[in-house]
Order: C-alpha cells, then structure tokens, then sequence
C-alpha cells in the first residue's frame, strides 16, 4: 500500500545458490523434522542454515530483520524459480523467533495453512482488514504469508500498521490513542478454550 503517508514494502530476493541450499537442506529432514512440531526440529534446521549456508544465509536473515524492524514492519521476500515455499518460509520464520500454532494438537492442520476466497457474502470476514491471531490466547509476534499459488485476480495482501495511519495527516492521536491505551475484549477461539482476553489493540 503506498500514496500519501504510506510507505512501500521492501522487496528482498533470495539468491539463486542459498534457494537451491534451502531445498537439499529440507529434502534431507525426516518427515517428522519436517512436521517442525517440536523445538528440537526447529533447532536442529537453525543450526543447520547456519552450517550449512553460512556467512551468506546470515547476512540475508540479517536484512530481514532489519527491515521487520523499522516501519512498515513488512518485507516482501522473493523466490527464485521453482523453490518450494515451504523451506523457504520455514527458514525465514526461524530467523525471527519461533514457530507458534496453538491449533496443533487440537485440529488438523499444517503449519501452511491455505486460505481459500470466500467471496464477499461469505460471513467470514477474515478476508477484510483484520488483526492475526486476535483470537489466540497470546498473539504472535510475527505473520509469515506463502503463495501457494498464483491468484487469478487480485491476490494482493496490504497490511498497516498504526504508526502509518499516525503518519496521515487527516489523523490525530487523539482520535488513534484509544486503541494502544485502552483494554478491548478479545474474543478467543472455542478450539482454544474460549472465554475472552482483554487487552489494548
């Protein structure tokens, strides 16, 4: 999203020979490696990123952190050629914490999880602006989006944070302040206890 008060998204591109490195490195874990439910198999894929990939793959996750670091808080990290998103996701998202999907264990689901159009009359409006993980016990940190595959219209994802809209010059703090000073009711998900969290947005 760009115009007046917004800034673009930085793109990154991941180069050819740390894509290919990414891929032998995933087709060498186990299947339960692979599942990435446990910290040991997190563990296990860092430190082998780092010994396998080297000084190259830590200057990369390195750029990526800085930019999830400074507005928009955003970065748009391209493939190349055929990598599979799944290795890719994984290791980026490692680089900045780790996995969190309180689902496991309590609904089927992977940690790639596709979200299917429903189109505008569908009552689930997850696809308007919406907070991730609103409705988890504890929110996580950090949101890592896949194409799975190409849209055939549209597809585009924008995100915004507070500091942008502070940034607008129809905005004032005042009108904004109530939403990072004041407790909200979050209603959590019945698969993971239900009930309500109150907390600021």
């Amino acid at each position: 999203m760009t115009g007046q008060g917004f800034t673009a998204v930085t793109d990154l591109s991941v180069p050819v020979d740390l894509a290919a490195a990414m891929g032998s490195l995933w087709d060498a874990l186990t299947p339960e490696g692979a599942a990435m439910r446990s910290p040991d198999a997190e563990r296990a894929v860092r430190a082998a990123l780092d010994r396998d990939l080297g000084a190259p793959w830590r200057s990369f996750a390195d750029s990526v952190r800085a930019r999830l670091s400074q507005h928009p808080y955003s970065v748009v990290v391209r493939g190349v050629g055929a990598v599979s998103p799944r290795p890719l996701l994984v290791a980026l998202a490692l680089t900045v914490g780790d996995l969190v999907n309180p689902y496991w264990g309590r609904v089927p689901v992977d940690f790639i999880q596709e979200i299917v159009a429903k189109g505008p009359r569908s009552p689930d409006l997850v696809w308007l602006w919406h907070t991730d993980s609103a409705n988890w016990p504890v929110p996580n940190d950090y949101s890592a989006l896949t194409c799975v595959r190409a849209a055939p219209a549209g597809g585009a994802t924008e995100t915004l944070s507070l500091d942008t809209m502070r940034s607008c010059p129809s905005w004032r703090d005042s009108e904004l302040e109530p939403l990072w000073a004041s407790d909200f009711d979050w209603e959590i998900d019945r698969y993971l206890g239900g009930g309500t969290m109150t907390a600021p947005a």
